[in-house]
Protein backbone atom coordinates (compact mmCIF):
# COMPACT_ATOMS: atom_id res chain seq x y z
CA UNK A 1 0.00 0.00 0.00
CA UNK A 2 1.30 3.46 -1.06
CA UNK A 3 2.19 6.30 1.71
CA UNK A 4 -0.27 8.36 -0.01
CA UNK A 5 -3.50 5.31 0.57
CA UNK A 6 -2.14 4.48 3.88
CA UNK A 7 -3.04 7.83 5.38
CA UNK A 8 -6.40 7.51 3.19
CA UNK A 9 -7.58 4.20 4.41
CA UNK A 10 -6.66 5.72 8.32
CA UNK A 11 -8.60 8.58 7.77
CA UNK A 12 -11.77 6.62 6.49
CA UNK A 13 -11.30 5.04 9.77
CA UNK A 14 -11.40 7.86 11.78
CA UNK A 15 -15.06 8.48 10.38
CA UNK A 16 -16.18 5.29 11.18
CA UNK A 17 -15.07 5.21 14.66
CA UNK A 18 -16.32 8.65 14.81
CA UNK A 19 -12.83 10.19 16.47
CA UNK A 20 -11.16 13.30 14.73
CA UNK A 21 -7.43 11.93 15.50
CA UNK A 22 -5.67 8.64 15.82
CA UNK A 23 -2.75 8.72 18.12
CA UNK A 24 0.39 6.34 17.15
CA UNK A 25 3.36 5.88 19.40
CA UNK A 26 6.69 3.88 18.45
CA UNK A 27 6.12 1.41 21.73
CA UNK A 28 4.88 -2.09 22.02
CA UNK A 29 2.16 -3.51 25.14
CA UNK A 30 4.98 -3.65 27.12
CA UNK A 31 6.20 0.27 26.64
CA UNK A 32 9.68 -1.00 24.85
CA UNK A 33 12.03 0.98 23.42
CA UNK A 34 12.93 -1.66 20.64
CA UNK A 35 10.10 -3.29 19.41
CA UNK A 36 9.36 -6.95 16.88
CA UNK A 37 8.02 -5.57 13.26
CA UNK A 38 4.84 -6.20 13.96
CA UNK A 39 4.34 -3.15 16.58
CA UNK A 40 6.00 -0.92 14.34
CA UNK A 41 2.66 0.78 13.20
CA UNK A 42 4.47 4.48 13.62
CA UNK A 43 7.41 3.51 11.01
CA UNK A 44 4.21 1.98 8.84
CA UNK A 45 2.26 4.59 8.72
CA UNK A 46 4.88 7.52 8.51
CA UNK A 47 7.73 6.05 6.85
CA UNK A 48 10.34 7.06 9.48
CA UNK A 49 11.70 4.54 11.26
CA UNK A 50 13.56 5.95 14.05
CA UNK A 51 13.55 3.88 17.65
CA UNK A 52 11.90 6.76 19.18
CA UNK A 53 8.81 9.56 17.55
CA UNK A 54 4.65 9.32 18.11
CA UNK A 55 2.58 10.12 14.94
CA UNK A 56 -0.52 11.77 14.82
CA UNK A 57 -3.35 11.89 11.95
CA UNK A 58 -6.66 13.89 11.79
CA UNK A 59 -8.95 14.40 9.10
CA UNK A 60 -6.43 16.93 7.44
CA UNK A 61 -3.06 16.68 9.45
CA UNK A 62 -0.31 14.48 10.02
CA UNK A 63 2.45 15.42 12.37
CA UNK A 64 5.38 13.49 13.68
CA UNK A 65 7.46 14.08 17.33
CA UNK A 66 10.60 13.14 18.25
CA UNK A 67 13.66 14.50 19.74
CA UNK A 68 16.91 15.63 18.67
CA UNK A 69 18.51 12.50 17.73
CA UNK A 70 16.48 11.92 14.98
CA UNK A 71 15.43 15.44 12.99
CA UNK A 72 17.57 14.93 9.79
CA UNK A 73 16.43 11.49 9.68
CA UNK A 74 12.82 12.23 9.49
CA UNK A 75 13.55 15.00 7.79
CA UNK A 76 14.70 12.85 5.17
CA UNK A 77 12.14 9.81 5.56
CA UNK A 78 9.04 11.99 6.02
CA UNK A 79 7.08 12.86 2.80
CA UNK A 80 5.46 16.03 2.24
CA UNK A 81 2.03 14.60 3.75
CA UNK A 82 3.86 14.96 7.18
CA UNK A 83 4.73 17.96 9.32
CA UNK A 84 8.16 17.09 11.49
CA UNK A 85 7.77 18.51 15.48
CA UNK A 86 11.11 18.89 16.48
CA UNK A 87 10.45 18.24 20.51
CA UNK A 88 11.99 20.49 22.88
CA UNK A 89 12.19 23.51 20.62
CA UNK A 90 10.85 26.68 21.90
CA UNK A 91 8.32 27.11 18.70
CA UNK A 92 7.43 23.55 19.22
CA UNK A 93 3.90 22.82 20.78
CA UNK A 94 3.56 19.22 22.35
CA UNK A 95 0.85 17.19 21.27
CA UNK A 96 -1.49 17.77 23.59
CA UNK A 97 -1.43 21.78 22.55
CA UNK A 98 -1.38 21.30 19.14
CA UNK A 99 -4.80 18.57 19.52
CA UNK A 100 -5.96 21.45 21.84
CA UNK A 101 -5.58 23.51 18.74
CA UNK A 102 -6.88 21.54 15.63
CA UNK A 103 -9.52 19.51 16.99
CA UNK A 104 -12.70 21.19 17.36
CA UNK A 105 -13.91 21.80 21.30
CA UNK A 106 -16.95 18.20 21.46
CA UNK A 107 -14.78 15.72 19.48
CA UNK A 108 -13.22 13.25 20.47
CA UNK A 109 -9.35 11.53 19.86
CA UNK A 110 -8.83 8.28 19.94
CA UNK A 111 -5.56 6.03 21.09
CA UNK A 112 -5.03 2.02 22.01
CA UNK A 113 -4.62 1.73 25.79
CA UNK A 114 -2.62 -1.05 25.40
CA UNK A 115 -0.07 1.06 23.65
CA UNK A 116 -0.14 3.71 25.73
CA UNK A 117 1.52 4.52 28.78
CA UNK A 118 -0.89 5.12 31.87
CA UNK A 119 0.92 8.60 32.47
CA UNK A 120 0.89 9.73 29.26
CA UNK A 121 -2.98 8.94 28.78
CA UNK A 122 -3.71 10.63 32.25
CA UNK A 123 -1.75 14.09 30.77
CA UNK A 124 -3.57 13.87 27.51
CA UNK A 125 -6.98 13.22 29.08
CA UNK A 126 -6.30 15.94 31.48
CA UNK A 127 -5.02 18.36 29.13
CA UNK A 128 -7.94 17.52 26.46
CA UNK A 129 -10.87 17.96 29.11
CA UNK A 130 -9.79 21.10 29.51
CA UNK A 131 -10.43 21.99 25.94
CA UNK A 132 -13.94 19.16 26.22
CA UNK A 133 -12.13 17.18 23.75
CA UNK A 134 -12.85 13.41 24.63
CA UNK A 135 -10.28 10.80 24.64
CA UNK A 136 -11.23 7.26 23.64
CA UNK A 137 -9.15 4.44 23.92
CA UNK A 138 -10.60 2.09 20.93
CA UNK A 139 -10.61 -1.68 21.46
CA UNK A 140 -8.83 -2.49 18.42
CA UNK A 141 -5.62 -0.70 17.07
CA UNK A 142 -6.49 1.28 13.62
CA UNK A 143 -3.67 0.87 11.79
CA UNK A 144 -4.16 -3.09 12.32
CA UNK A 145 -7.05 -2.89 10.54
CA UNK A 146 -5.35 -1.78 7.18
CA UNK A 147 -2.08 -3.21 8.11
CA UNK A 148 -3.05 -6.41 5.80
CA UNK A 149 0.73 -7.74 5.26
CA UNK A 150 1.24 -7.26 9.11
CA UNK A 151 4.10 -9.45 10.42
CA UNK A 152 2.75 -12.19 13.29
CA UNK A 153 3.60 -11.79 17.02
CA UNK A 154 7.48 -13.29 17.25
CA UNK A 155 7.54 -17.25 18.75
CA UNK A 156 11.13 -17.81 18.91
CA UNK A 157 12.01 -20.11 21.15
CA UNK A 158 13.09 -19.07 24.88
CA UNK A 159 16.10 -20.46 26.41
CA UNK A 160 17.81 -20.79 30.03
CA UNK A 161 20.32 -18.14 31.41
CA UNK A 162 22.33 -19.84 33.10
CA UNK A 163 23.09 -19.84 36.98
CA UNK A 164 27.36 -19.02 35.68
CA UNK A 165 26.17 -16.12 34.08
CA UNK A 166 22.62 -15.20 35.92
CA UNK A 167 24.50 -15.16 39.48
CA UNK A 168 21.46 -15.67 41.55
CA UNK A 169 18.98 -18.96 41.13
CA UNK A 170 15.14 -17.91 39.89
CA UNK A 171 14.11 -18.75 43.51
CA UNK A 172 16.44 -16.15 45.09
CA UNK A 173 15.44 -13.70 43.12
CA UNK A 174 11.27 -13.96 43.87
CA UNK A 175 12.05 -14.15 47.80
CA UNK A 176 14.11 -10.65 47.38
CA UNK A 177 11.25 -9.50 45.49
CA UNK A 178 8.33 -10.29 48.19
CA UNK A 179 10.55 -8.78 50.49
CA UNK A 180 10.35 -5.67 48.46
CA UNK A 181 6.86 -5.82 47.83
CA UNK A 182 6.11 -6.08 51.65
CA UNK A 183 8.77 -2.78 51.90
CA UNK A 184 6.30 -1.40 49.53
CA UNK A 185 3.50 -1.69 51.67
CA UNK A 186 1.96 -3.36 48.23
CA UNK A 187 -0.49 -6.97 47.60
CA UNK A 188 1.36 -8.10 44.76
CA UNK A 189 3.43 -7.16 41.50
CA UNK A 190 2.49 -7.15 37.82
CA UNK A 191 5.81 -7.50 35.85
CA UNK A 192 5.55 -5.91 31.91
CA UNK A 193 8.57 -4.96 30.88
CA UNK A 194 9.80 -7.76 28.88
CA UNK A 195 14.12 -7.22 30.09
CA UNK A 196 12.39 -7.21 33.65
CA UNK A 197 10.64 -10.12 33.08
CA UNK A 198 13.69 -11.87 31.42
CA UNK A 199 15.94 -10.87 34.36
CA UNK A 200 13.54 -12.54 37.12
CA UNK A 201 12.94 -15.38 35.63
CA UNK A 202 16.50 -16.12 33.93
CA UNK A 203 15.49 -16.47 30.77
CA UNK A 204 16.40 -15.15 27.28
CA UNK A 205 14.40 -14.85 23.82
CA UNK A 206 15.13 -13.68 20.65
CA UNK A 207 11.49 -11.88 20.33
CA UNK A 208 12.91 -7.97 19.80
CA UNK A 209 16.05 -8.29 16.78
CA UNK A 210 19.44 -7.27 18.86
CA UNK A 211 16.97 -7.57 22.33
CA UNK A 212 17.77 -11.02 24.23
CA UNK A 213 13.88 -10.82 25.45
CA UNK A 214 10.38 -12.42 24.60
CA UNK A 215 6.93 -11.07 25.01
CA UNK A 216 5.01 -12.14 28.47
CA UNK A 217 3.70 -10.90 31.59
CA UNK A 218 4.58 -11.48 34.92
CA UNK A 219 1.87 -11.93 37.96
CA UNK A 220 3.93 -12.33 41.60
CA UNK A 221 2.13 -12.81 44.84
CA UNK A 222 3.41 -13.50 48.09
CA UNK A 223 3.02 -17.09 47.67
CA UNK A 224 2.74 -17.65 43.96
CA UNK A 225 3.90 -16.46 40.34
CA UNK A 226 2.64 -16.83 37.13
CA UNK A 227 4.21 -15.93 33.62
CA UNK A 228 1.99 -15.40 30.67
CA UNK A 229 3.95 -16.67 27.65
CA UNK A 230 3.18 -19.64 25.23
CA UNK A 231 5.22 -22.60 26.66
CA UNK A 232 5.24 -24.53 23.56
CA UNK A 233 8.73 -21.94 22.68
CA UNK A 234 10.29 -23.40 25.74
CA UNK A 235 13.95 -24.98 25.37
CA UNK A 236 14.45 -28.13 26.85
CA UNK A 237 15.28 -27.20 30.64
CA UNK A 238 12.98 -24.09 31.09
CA UNK A 239 10.16 -25.66 32.82
CA UNK A 240 12.22 -27.26 35.77
CA UNK A 241 14.00 -24.27 36.02
CA UNK A 242 10.92 -22.48 37.04
CA UNK A 243 9.41 -25.29 39.02
CA UNK A 244 6.19 -25.67 40.45
CA UNK A 245 6.52 -22.09 42.04
CA UNK A 246 5.88 -20.67 38.53
CA UNK A 247 2.26 -21.63 36.67
CA UNK A 248 2.64 -20.56 33.23
CA UNK A 249 -0.15 -19.63 30.76
CA UNK A 250 -0.96 -18.40 27.26
CA UNK A 251 0.48 -14.94 26.71
CA UNK A 252 -2.62 -13.87 24.73
CA UNK A 253 -4.94 -15.18 27.90
CA UNK A 254 -3.04 -12.55 30.11
CA UNK A 255 -6.09 -9.42 30.11
CA UNK A 256 -8.91 -12.80 30.35
CA UNK A 257 -7.29 -14.57 33.62
CA UNK A 258 -6.12 -11.27 35.49
CA UNK A 259 -9.16 -10.48 37.00
CA UNK A 260 -9.64 -14.29 38.05
CA UNK A 261 -6.57 -15.19 39.53
CA UNK A 262 -6.31 -11.87 41.44
CA UNK A 263 -10.46 -12.11 42.76
CA UNK A 264 -9.04 -15.81 44.05
CA UNK A 265 -8.01 -14.35 46.99
CA UNK A 266 -9.52 -11.26 48.53
CA UNK A 267 -6.84 -10.51 50.43
CA UNK A 268 -4.96 -8.87 47.52
CA UNK A 269 -7.56 -6.30 47.52
CA UNK A 270 -6.06 -4.43 51.03
CA UNK A 271 -3.45 -2.83 49.25
CA UNK A 272 -2.31 -1.58 45.97
CA UNK A 273 -0.55 -3.65 43.45
CA UNK A 274 2.88 -2.36 42.16
CA UNK A 275 3.22 -1.72 38.12
CA UNK A 276 6.12 -0.41 36.65
CA UNK A 277 5.49 3.66 36.07
CA UNK A 278 5.41 3.15 32.00
CA UNK A 279 2.52 0.35 32.47
CA UNK A 280 0.39 0.77 29.59
CA UNK A 281 -3.52 2.14 30.47
CA UNK A 282 -5.06 -1.36 29.26
CA UNK A 283 -3.44 -2.54 32.34
CA UNK A 284 -4.04 0.05 34.95
CA UNK A 285 -7.48 0.23 33.42
CA UNK A 286 -8.45 -3.72 34.31
CA UNK A 287 -7.09 -3.34 37.39
CA UNK A 288 -8.93 0.10 38.44
CA UNK A 289 -12.39 -1.25 36.77
CA UNK A 290 -12.14 -4.37 38.85
CA UNK A 291 -11.53 -2.45 42.45
CA UNK A 292 -7.83 -2.56 42.94
CA UNK A 293 -5.80 0.26 43.79
CA UNK A 294 -2.54 0.51 41.92
CA UNK A 295 1.10 1.70 42.73
CA UNK A 296 3.17 2.98 39.57
CA UNK A 297 6.94 3.78 40.48
CA UNK A 298 10.25 2.59 39.70
CA UNK A 299 9.38 -1.41 40.32
CA UNK A 300 11.56 -3.35 42.62
CA UNK A 301 13.07 -5.60 39.56
CA UNK A 302 13.84 -2.47 37.28
CA UNK A 303 16.43 -0.98 40.28
CA UNK A 304 17.89 -4.82 41.41
CA UNK A 305 18.02 -5.39 37.67
CA UNK A 306 20.19 -1.85 37.58
CA UNK A 307 22.59 -3.15 40.07
CA UNK A 308 24.94 -5.84 38.78
CA UNK A 309 26.11 -8.90 41.07
CA UNK A 310 29.69 -9.88 41.15
CA UNK A 311 29.02 -12.51 38.26
CA UNK A 312 27.27 -9.99 36.34
CA UNK A 313 30.04 -7.71 36.65
CA UNK A 314 32.98 -10.36 35.79
CA UNK A 315 30.81 -11.21 32.72
CA UNK A 316 30.55 -7.69 31.46
CA UNK A 317 33.94 -6.97 32.06
CA UNK A 318 35.18 -10.47 30.11
CA UNK A 319 32.86 -9.42 27.18
CA UNK A 320 34.04 -6.00 26.73
CA UNK A 321 37.88 -7.25 26.46
CA UNK A 322 36.49 -9.75 23.85
CA UNK A 323 34.33 -6.31 22.30
CA UNK A 324 37.84 -4.50 22.09
CA UNK A 325 39.69 -7.35 20.47
CA UNK A 326 37.15 -7.65 17.55
CA UNK A 327 37.19 -3.62 17.38
CA UNK A 328 40.95 -4.02 17.09
CA UNK A 329 40.80 -6.10 13.86
CA UNK A 330 37.52 -4.05 12.41
CA UNK A 331 39.93 -0.71 13.02
CA UNK A 332 43.05 -2.41 11.45
CA UNK A 333 41.61 -4.09 8.57
CA UNK A 334 38.26 -1.87 8.02
CA UNK A 335 36.66 -5.29 7.61
CA UNK A 336 32.94 -5.92 8.11
CA UNK A 337 32.26 -5.87 11.78
CA UNK A 338 29.70 -8.52 11.49
CA UNK A 339 32.38 -11.30 10.25
CA UNK A 340 34.74 -10.38 12.89
CA UNK A 341 32.17 -10.61 16.24
CA UNK A 342 31.25 -13.80 14.62
CA UNK A 343 34.06 -15.41 15.89
CA UNK A 344 34.39 -14.14 19.48
CA UNK A 345 31.61 -15.76 21.45
CA UNK A 346 29.67 -13.53 19.93
CA UNK A 347 25.53 -14.06 20.15
CA UNK A 348 24.23 -10.88 18.07
CA UNK A 349 24.78 -7.18 17.84
CA UNK A 350 22.72 -5.27 20.82
CA UNK A 351 21.37 -2.84 18.52
CA UNK A 352 21.79 -1.27 14.37
CA UNK A 353 25.43 -0.55 14.05
CA UNK A 354 25.98 3.25 13.44
CA UNK A 355 28.50 3.38 10.78
CA UNK A 356 28.69 7.13 9.29
CA UNK A 357 31.18 9.25 7.41
CA UNK A 358 31.14 13.04 6.97
CA UNK A 359 27.84 14.27 6.60
CA UNK A 360 26.28 11.41 7.68
CA UNK A 361 27.98 11.35 11.07
CA UNK A 362 25.70 14.25 11.78
CA UNK A 363 22.25 12.07 12.07
CA UNK A 364 22.63 10.98 15.66
CA UNK A 365 21.37 7.47 14.68
CA UNK A 366 22.04 6.95 11.17
CA UNK A 367 21.60 4.22 9.86
CA UNK A 368 23.51 3.01 6.65
CA UNK A 369 21.00 1.85 3.22
CA UNK A 370 21.85 2.00 -0.45
CA UNK A 371 20.30 5.01 -0.70
CA UNK A 372 22.55 7.44 1.90
CA UNK A 373 25.59 5.22 2.26
CA UNK A 374 28.59 6.63 1.19
CA UNK A 375 32.06 5.41 0.76
CA UNK A 376 34.57 5.50 3.52
CA UNK A 377 37.86 7.78 2.21
CA UNK A 378 40.60 9.32 4.12
CA UNK A 379 39.49 12.92 3.82
CA UNK A 380 36.33 12.88 6.37
CA UNK A 381 35.50 11.98 9.96
CA UNK A 382 34.51 8.52 10.55
CA UNK A 383 31.77 7.31 14.03
CA UNK A 384 31.35 4.02 14.36
CA UNK A 385 28.44 3.09 17.40
CA UNK A 386 28.41 -0.27 17.69
CA UNK A 387 27.40 -3.29 20.01
CA UNK A 388 27.49 -6.93 21.13
CA UNK A 389 25.29 -9.95 22.91
CA UNK A 390 28.04 -12.07 23.87
CA UNK A 391 27.64 -15.66 25.08
CA UNK A 392 28.95 -17.58 27.57
CA UNK A 393 32.28 -19.31 26.54
CA UNK A 394 35.89 -20.76 26.98
CA UNK A 395 36.30 -21.39 31.08
CA UNK A 396 32.59 -20.84 31.88
CA UNK A 397 33.02 -17.41 31.24
CA UNK A 398 30.28 -15.19 31.61
CA UNK A 399 27.94 -12.84 28.99
CA UNK A 400 26.90 -9.39 28.75
CA UNK A 401 26.27 -6.63 26.21
CA UNK A 402 28.70 -3.89 25.16
CA UNK A 403 27.87 -0.20 23.70
CA UNK A 404 30.95 1.35 22.43
CA UNK A 405 31.24 4.81 19.95
CA UNK A 406 34.85 5.67 18.89
CA UNK A 407 35.32 8.82 16.00
CA UNK A 408 38.17 8.50 14.14
CA UNK A 409 40.16 9.96 10.57
CA UNK A 410 41.89 8.25 8.40
CA UNK A 411 43.76 11.05 7.10
CA UNK A 412 44.91 14.65 8.35
CA UNK A 413 41.63 15.89 10.16
CA UNK A 414 40.79 19.84 10.29
CA UNK A 415 41.57 21.92 13.20
CA UNK A 416 37.75 22.04 13.94
CA UNK A 417 37.50 18.19 13.78
CA UNK A 418 40.19 18.20 16.44
CA UNK A 419 38.95 21.01 18.10
CA UNK A 420 35.47 19.68 18.25
CA UNK A 421 36.68 16.34 19.29
CA UNK A 422 38.78 16.94 22.00
CA UNK A 423 35.82 19.58 23.71
CA UNK A 424 34.07 16.07 23.37
CA UNK A 425 36.86 14.33 25.00
CA UNK A 426 37.40 16.74 27.79
CA UNK A 427 33.37 16.18 28.52
CA UNK A 428 33.84 12.67 28.82
CA UNK A 429 37.02 12.91 31.65
CA UNK A 430 35.32 15.18 33.33
CA UNK A 431 32.97 12.46 33.92
CA UNK A 432 35.08 9.87 33.95
CA UNK A 433 36.83 11.51 37.00
CA UNK A 434 34.01 12.49 38.89
CA UNK A 435 34.33 12.01 42.51
CA UNK A 436 29.87 12.60 43.66
CA UNK A 437 28.09 11.57 46.90
CA UNK A 438 25.85 9.03 47.50
CA UNK A 439 22.45 9.94 46.20
CA UNK A 440 23.56 11.87 43.07
CA UNK A 441 21.63 11.43 40.36
CA UNK A 442 22.32 11.69 36.40
CA UNK A 443 20.70 14.88 35.89
CA UNK A 444 22.80 16.34 38.19
CA UNK A 445 26.52 15.76 36.58
CA UNK A 446 25.60 15.54 33.16
CA UNK A 447 26.07 19.37 32.87
CA UNK A 448 30.14 18.23 33.44
CA UNK A 449 30.00 16.24 30.18
CA UNK A 450 29.18 19.84 28.15
CA UNK A 451 30.48 22.12 30.16
CA UNK A 452 33.83 21.86 27.60
CA UNK A 453 31.57 22.08 24.78
CA UNK A 454 29.19 25.10 26.28
CA UNK A 455 32.54 27.04 26.57
CA UNK A 456 32.68 27.16 22.79
CA UNK A 457 28.99 27.72 21.98
CA UNK A 458 28.24 24.24 21.53
CA UNK A 459 26.21 21.34 22.29
CA UNK A 460 24.54 18.04 21.41
CA UNK A 461 20.87 16.87 21.53
CA UNK A 462 20.70 13.62 23.39
CA UNK A 463 21.34 12.31 26.91
CA UNK A 464 25.40 11.78 27.98
CA UNK A 465 24.63 7.76 29.18
CA UNK A 466 22.01 5.29 29.88
CA UNK A 467 22.26 1.70 31.61
CA UNK A 468 22.97 -1.63 29.82
CA UNK A 469 21.62 -4.85 30.73
CA UNK A 470 23.61 -8.14 31.57
CA UNK A 471 22.97 -9.97 28.43
CA UNK A 472 19.72 -7.96 27.80
CA UNK A 473 18.60 -4.75 26.54
CA UNK A 474 21.09 -2.57 25.36
CA UNK A 475 19.29 0.67 27.43
CA UNK A 476 18.32 0.37 30.47
CA UNK A 477 16.65 2.05 33.15
CA UNK A 478 15.91 3.48 35.49
CA UNK A 479 18.86 5.83 36.03
CA UNK A 480 20.19 7.52 33.70
CA UNK A 481 22.23 10.52 32.63
CA UNK A 482 21.18 13.30 30.93
CA UNK A 483 19.61 17.07 30.90
CA UNK A 484 15.68 15.39 30.83
CA UNK A 485 14.05 15.53 33.83
CA UNK A 486 13.00 11.69 34.28
CA UNK A 487 17.22 11.25 35.02
CA UNK A 488 16.57 12.71 38.29
CA UNK A 489 14.21 10.04 39.71
CA UNK A 490 16.95 7.61 40.33
CA UNK A 491 20.30 7.20 42.06
CA UNK A 492 23.64 6.36 40.80
CA UNK A 493 24.58 3.22 42.70
CA UNK A 494 27.55 1.11 43.03
CA UNK A 495 27.16 -1.98 40.46
CA UNK A 496 25.17 -0.18 37.88
CA UNK A 497 26.66 -0.37 34.71
CA UNK A 498 26.38 2.49 32.40
CA UNK A 499 27.56 4.54 28.98
CA UNK A 500 29.57 8.10 29.11
CA UNK A 501 29.26 9.45 25.48
CA UNK A 502 29.10 12.96 25.02
CA UNK A 503 29.16 14.49 21.09
CA UNK A 504 29.38 16.90 18.94
CA UNK A 505 27.67 17.09 15.22
CA UNK A 506 27.21 19.48 13.34
CA UNK A 507 24.65 19.21 10.24
CA UNK A 508 25.96 18.10 6.66
CA UNK A 509 29.36 18.19 7.74
CA UNK A 510 30.27 15.21 10.77
CA UNK A 511 29.38 14.21 13.51
CA UNK A 512 31.98 12.79 16.80
CA UNK A 513 31.04 11.07 19.74
CA UNK A 514 33.31 9.02 22.34
CA UNK A 515 31.45 6.67 24.43
CA UNK A 516 32.89 3.84 27.03
CA UNK A 517 30.74 1.44 29.11
CA UNK A 518 31.60 1.99 32.73
CA UNK A 519 30.44 0.99 36.13
CA UNK A 520 29.65 2.77 39.23
CA UNK A 521 31.90 2.14 42.33
CA UNK A 522 32.73 3.04 45.20
CA UNK A 523 36.02 5.13 45.12
CA UNK A 524 37.83 3.42 48.40
CA UNK A 525 37.25 1.39 51.80
CA UNK A 526 35.88 4.07 53.94
CA UNK A 527 35.08 6.48 51.48
CA UNK A 528 31.55 7.16 50.59
CA UNK A 529 32.25 8.94 47.31
CA UNK A 530 31.27 7.01 44.35
CA UNK A 531 32.45 7.28 40.68
CA UNK A 532 33.18 5.83 37.23
CA UNK A 533 35.44 2.58 36.42
CA UNK A 534 35.73 2.23 32.70
CA UNK A 535 34.56 -1.42 31.51
CA UNK A 536 35.07 -0.66 27.60
CA UNK A 537 38.98 -0.84 26.44
CA UNK A 538 39.68 0.74 23.51
CA UNK A 539 42.21 3.28 22.16
CA UNK A 540 40.43 6.85 21.27
CA UNK A 541 42.27 8.34 18.16
CA UNK A 542 45.35 9.98 19.09
CA UNK A 543 45.13 12.02 15.76
CA UNK A 544 42.23 13.43 16.56
CA UNK A 545 43.44 15.08 19.43
CA UNK A 546 43.86 19.06 19.92
CA UNK A 547 46.45 18.07 22.44
CA UNK A 548 47.24 22.20 23.55
CA UNK A 549 43.35 21.95 24.82
CA UNK A 550 44.00 19.11 27.40
CA UNK A 551 45.29 20.28 30.77
CA UNK A 552 47.41 18.07 32.39
CA UNK A 553 45.15 15.87 34.08
CA UNK A 554 43.24 15.00 31.32
CA UNK A 555 46.41 14.13 29.71
CA UNK A 556 46.99 11.81 32.82
CA UNK A 557 43.54 10.44 32.70
CA UNK A 558 44.07 9.79 28.47
CA UNK A 559 47.80 8.22 29.24
CA UNK A 560 46.22 5.92 32.69
CA UNK A 561 43.29 4.63 30.20
CA UNK A 562 45.80 3.85 27.29
CA UNK A 563 47.56 1.97 29.50
CA UNK A 564 45.26 -0.03 31.25
CA UNK A 565 43.80 -1.15 27.61
CA UNK A 566 46.88 -2.25 26.41
CA UNK A 567 47.38 -4.45 29.34
CA UNK A 568 43.76 -6.19 29.52
CA UNK A 569 43.28 -6.22 25.64
CA UNK A 570 46.90 -6.53 25.39
CA UNK A 571 47.24 -10.19 26.15
CA UNK A 572 43.79 -11.72 24.72
CA UNK A 573 45.21 -10.48 21.37
CA UNK A 574 47.94 -12.59 22.19
CA UNK A 575 45.88 -15.60 23.71
CA UNK A 576 44.56 -15.71 20.03
CA UNK A 577 47.10 -15.33 18.18
CA UNK A 578 46.68 -11.50 16.70
CA UNK A 579 49.89 -10.68 16.33
CA UNK A 580 48.62 -7.99 13.96
CA UNK A 581 46.29 -6.32 15.87
CA UNK A 582 48.48 -6.47 19.27
CA UNK A 583 51.00 -4.30 17.47
CA UNK A 584 48.35 -2.11 16.09
CA UNK A 585 46.91 -1.69 19.64
CA UNK A 586 49.91 -0.77 20.68
CA UNK A 587 50.89 1.99 18.59
CA UNK A 588 47.57 3.21 19.30
CA UNK A 589 47.97 3.27 23.21
CA UNK A 590 51.46 4.75 23.01
CA UNK A 591 51.94 7.20 25.92
CA UNK A 592 51.03 11.50 24.80
CA UNK A 593 54.16 13.30 26.21
CA UNK A 594 52.53 16.55 28.10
Amino acid sequence: MAPAARLASLRALLKQHAVSAFIIPSEDPHQSEYIADCYARRAWISGFDGSAGEAIVTASKAALWTDGRYWLQASNQLDEAWTLMKSGQPDVPSRERWLSQVIPSGEAVGVDPAVTAHPDYQNLKTALDKKHIRLVPLQENLIDAIWQDRPRQPQEPIRIQPLQAAGQPVEAKLEQLRADIRDADCSCIIVTALDDIAWLFNLRGNDIQYNPVFYAYALVTMDQAWLFVDDSRFDPGVREQLSAAVEVLPYESFFSRLPGILNADPALKNLPIFLARRCSHAVVDILETAGYETNLDITPVESRKAVKNPVELAGMRACHIRDAVALSSFFMTLDKLFEVKQQLLYHSLSFDTISSIGANGSIIHYTPNPVTCDRLDNKRVYLCDSGGQYTCGLNSRCDGTTDITRTVHFGTPTAEEKMAFTRVLKGHIALSNLRFPPGTNGRTIDPFARASLWEAGMDYAHGTGHGVGSHLNVHEGPMQISFRPKASEHPLEPGQVVTIEPGYYKDGAFGIRIENVVEVVSLAPGDKSLGFSPITLFPIQRKMLDVKLLTATELDWLNRYHTTVRARVGPELMRQGKTEELHWLQQQTEPIAA
